[in-house]
């Protein structure tokens, strides 16, 4: 008689459940093989925008790090993975139970009990995910070893599940969704706590900075493409980098727009229901506009000049830009007309961009109406002066920037002081009604240059825009 699928469908661990608020979590523990074979991490390359919940791994650090301390320590351990039940589809559901011990009375034994999960569904590590890869590593060199008895390692777990999300005969829809959601969150404050977290990984993940939210709200809502903005890697844009600008740009934008509620921004969202209205306020109602934030935003970035000619750059060296976190790969021939528009155009780089797109904010709210027709008005200002090369990098004496943005070898500062002076600069050059004295006697303390460098900037950008 042929038996079908002997094997269970389920994988069962002695566990201790305990509860944290929204969050119930079970502490076993596990064997090496069983960590290296059957648990993962997040796959990155599959997930949406949204769903990305974790940092990239070093592979280097673990290579030349963790490995090396799991090889040749004899004293060696670590604490527990910090893992999440993520099922493949919102459909899927019951794919968890719990059931505690009794005692000869009936009674509870404070928490000790059996865990059980289906086999279908992904077990995956939270927290932890160097020494996870470190682990794995270990048992992939070692596991045809005649002696296996440095194997013998039993791993702590933990698995975490967020309001009893899949829990066998919980009513229910939306797991997946609701999983990722709740534990980019729960991510975000186990590492700020520990390791600090990158800050580009901490924009993706942390959901209590209102900001955070608001900038992947665009990406994630096809208002910007995900393609032109580079979220790993760093915060800075690298010569021959692909990629028009960055998720810090896109943020530092929105702040700038919103600066009038930056109170509100500095808040701890904590609460969904206040995070959702927040988000909700600023993304489809921003206040002291005719024109939301969703659609400023965009058409600030992609209206001016220096967008389309970014992409009609790629285009023209046929690079096609891959979904991150996978790499770009290009030739150097095609590498280096990125490399030499970045040089030159100062709206290709991180700074630029944060002073440009500031200036046009602060131009667009000197407006009688601040509506979309006055949006389009200060951009096609602005794309004026960088077509005339008002915003090019230049080592002569006579260009304000140099001093500011950069200095006289022509290497780019990144500090808050030059970006926000340049940005002061500019706005005046494309209208800003804003004090000019103040401005000058910043510029000259900055530079060590004459006011008459900036008055003559701005005479020659009122004439280029007659």
């Amino acid at each position: 008689m042929k038996i079908k699928n002997a094997s269970p469908s389920f994988i069962d661990y002695q566990a201790l459940k305990g509860s944290f608020g929204h969050v119930t979590y079970f502490v076993t523990k596990t064997t090496l093989r069983d960590v290296a074979e059957n648990l993962d991490l997040a796959p990155q390359s599959t997930l949406t925008f949204s769903e990305r919940i974790q940092r990239l791994v070093n592979e280097k650090r673990v290579e030349t790090e963790i490995l090396p301390y799991l090889e040749k320590n004899e004293l060696r351990f670590f604490n527990a993975l910090v893992c999440i039940l993520l099922p493949d589809s919102d459909t899927q559901d019951g794919f968890w139970d719990f059931e505690e011990y009794l005692d000869e009375n009936g009674n509870g034994l404070g928490g000790l009990g059996k865990l059980r999960m289906t086999k279908e569904v992904g077990r995956i590590v939270l927290d932890g995910q160097h020494r996870f890869k470190a682990l794995k590593a270990f048992w992939e060199k070692h596991k045809d070893d005649p002696d296996q008895s440095h194997l013998s390692i039993e791993v702590a777990l933990i698995f975490v599940v967020v309001d009893e999300l899949g829990k066998r005969n919980r009513k229910g829809t939306g797991s997946r969704t609701k999983t990722i959601t709740a534990v980019r969150n729960l991510f975000a404050v186990l590492n700020k706590t520990a390791r600090p977290v990158d800050k580009t990984t901490l924009l993706l993940i942390d959901d209590s900075d209102v900001a955070n939210v608001l900038t992947r709200k665009l990406i994630e809502e096809g208002h910007l493409e995900e393609l032109f903005v580079k979220w790993t890697g760093g915060e800075s844009l690298q010569p021959r980098d692909p990629y028009f600008t960055t998720l810090h740009v896109v943020k530092d934008a929105i702040r700038f727009f919103l600066r009038d509620y930056s109170s509100e921004l500095e808040l701890d969202y904590g609460s969904t229901t206040e995070r959702e209205n927040a988000v909700k306020k600023f993304f489809d109602e921003t206040p002291s506009t005719e024109i939301p934030l969703r659609d400023a935003i965009p058409k600030l970035i992609t209206r001016v000049a220096a967008y389309p000619a970014w992409l009609a750059l790629l285009k023209k060296n046929s690079i096609e830009i891959m979904v991150q976190p996978e790499t770009t790969e290009m030739t150097a021939k095609q590498g280096k007309p990125l490399e030499q528009a970045r040089t030159q155009g100062l709206a290709f780089t991180v700074a630029g961009q944060k002073a440009l797109f500031r200036a046009i904010i602060e131009v667009f709210f000197s407006q009688k109406r601040r509506n979309d027709k006055a949006l389009d008005k200060v951009c096609e200002q602005a794309n004026a002066l960088l077509k005339r090369r008002f915003f090019d990098r230049n080592l002569d004496p006579k260009c304000p920037f140099e001093g500011v943005l950069y200095d006289s070898r022509g290497r780019m500062t990144w500090a808050e002081g030059p970006v926000d002076c340049a940005r002061q600069i500019l706005a005046v050059a494309l209208g800003s009604p804003a004090a000019r004295d103040p401005i000058i006697e910043r510029f000259c303390a900055m530079t060590d240059k004459s006011g008459n460098v900036l008055k003559q900037f701005w005479t020659d950008a009122e004439q280029a825009l007659k």
